[in-house]
């Protein structure tokens, strides 16, 4: 599938936030009472602290998406393709007993022929802060002494890339029928989204 280069191509397009975007940065600092207790996931890049979209978020939305629009996919709970293509004993054995999206993002079995790079804003974003309370999922009413309060990127672009190597005709159109769900807002990014966070 890659002994030989038949063609390359690099997707770069911008995200613009609809909605407030929360991407979890997974650290909390107890000991500074001011500091959010969720934050927004930062990185640096050119020596200045910022933003980002990690790549493997963007992979990881993309990939479900098209597994949506791909009626062949593989379920990974019934009939993961990759058992089955681990099965097999040559590389173009293992790529034909791979589902579509197998074929396009990866698997433990064959190789990804798509890539996403980190996306990091144009300019500067603006941090938002909100404060809410966690529910019970029973009674539906709040939880006592579960008041939380985070912080989030709205009024932000990001620039974002895609590359391909090796592809077919029908990746490239998959992925810009992503690009359509993106900006009918049936596809959202990061947390919170059941709050109308994520719209892009």
């Amino acid at each position: 599938m890659f002994s030989h280069l038949y063609n390359e191509a690099t997707i770069q397009f911008e995200m613009h936030t609809n909605s407030p975007l929360f991407i979890d940065s997974g650290e909390q600092d107890q000991l500074d009472p001011t500091v959010a207790d969720h934050t927004y996931l930062k990185a640096y890049k050119n020596g200045e602290l910022l933003p980002v979209i990690p790549g493997t978020t963007l992979k990881g939305v993309f990939r479900s998406s098209g597994e949506q629009l791909l009626n062949e996919s593989c379920n990974i709970f019934v009939n993961a393709c990759d058992r089955k293509a681990k099965d097999q004993k040559t590389g173009k054995a293992r790529y034909e007993h791979s589902c579509p999206a197998c074929k396009l993002f990866g698997s433990t079995a064959i190789k990804s022929r798509i890539s996403f790079s980190d996306a990091y804003p144009i300019e500067e974003a603006k941090i938002g802060r909100r404060t809410s309370a966690a529910m019970d999922r029973i009674t539906g009413a709040t939880k006592r002494g579960a008041l939380y309060n985070f912080e989030y990127i709205e009024d932000a672009t990001f620039k974002c890339q895609i590359k391909l190597r090796n592809f077919f005709k029908w990746q490239v159109k998959l992925i810009f029928e992503i690009f359509d769900r993106i900006d009918d807002s049936y596809v959202t990014f990061g947390g919170f989204t059941s709050k109308g966070f994520g719209q892009m």
